[in-house]
């Protein structure tokens, strides 16, 4: 008879499982239930294909009070509730941030990423522009509601990243390390972090901007959503059967 210690020698490894991240649909976006405090004020890190500007036009006819921040070479603050600020570190946002006042806590939609070019068009100045600017605006981001006095939380949209449906096209690729961050956030600032979305990359401006008014107002807790024509999916990682060789 052979001893539990032969046994234990003798059997094969138990193998680790292995998981794949997939994309499933929850329903449309008319299906959303909706749910943001009245009082919020919806900060948004703007674009200049003029998403952010199309949704602050949703969000303000809604009755929210909305910020939009665009970036270039100074500050400039000429107009009620619209910015020019440097992306070349925290110290421009920070004002803008310490300007903000009111009861509701801050909702903040960082879009600077959407301006990267598509997968084809890019070049490895545009990966690097776009790491300064998005990745770095972010990092600026967290650090300052770590430590700010009005509450806020932090969003990324970001446009053809994730892998979803046939027929898909290239991956926008400069903005894939948003998503990176994003998740390391949730990690080690739970507080502060809200989530990702990834938007239809052939949804026009006033449609994206649409999608963005509805999704970013979730009250399900969902933190990675992604948007394809009326879908829209969460993530989800499945186990992968492998079979033993």
């Amino acid at each position: 008879m052979s001893s539990s210690r032969d046994w234990c020698s003798n059997s094969e490894p138990r193998a680790s499982p292995v998981y794949d991240l997939t994309w499933r649909p929850t329903g449309t976006v008319e299906s959303l239930v909706r749910s943001t405090d009245a009082d919020s004020i919806w900060v948004l890190l703007a674009d200049a294909g003029g998403v952010a500007d199309a949704l602050a036009e949703r969000l303000s006819a809604d009755g929210f009070r909305c910020v939009v921040v665009h970036h270039g070479p100074g500050y400039v603050h000429d107009e009620p509730d619209r910015y020019v600020v440097r992306a070349d570190g925290p110290h421009d946002l920070e004002r803008v941030i310490t300007d903000l006042d009111g009861p509701g806590d801050l909702e903040i939609v960082a879009m600077w990423g959407l301006d990267a070019p598509d997968g084809l068009e890019l070049t490895v100045d545009d990966l690097v522009r776009t790491q300064r600017v998005a990745c770095g605006a972010l990092i600026d981001l967290a650090q300052l509601m770590a430590r700010a006095a009005h509450p806020g939380r932090i969003r990324v949209v970001t446009r053809g990243v994730q892998p979803i449906g046939d027929g898909r096209p290239v991956p926008a690729v400069a903005q894939a390390p948003l998503w990176g961050f994003g998740r390391a956030f949730e990690e080690e600032l739970s507080d502060v972090w809200r989530g990702l979305v990834d938007l239809d990359p052939s949804a026009s401006t006033r449609v994206a901007a649409d999608v963005l008014a509805a999704v970013l107002r979730l009250s399900d807790g969902e933190t990675e959503l992604a948007v394809r024509g009326d879908d829209v999916y969460v993530a989800r990682l499945v186990r992968r059967h492998v079979r033993r060789s």
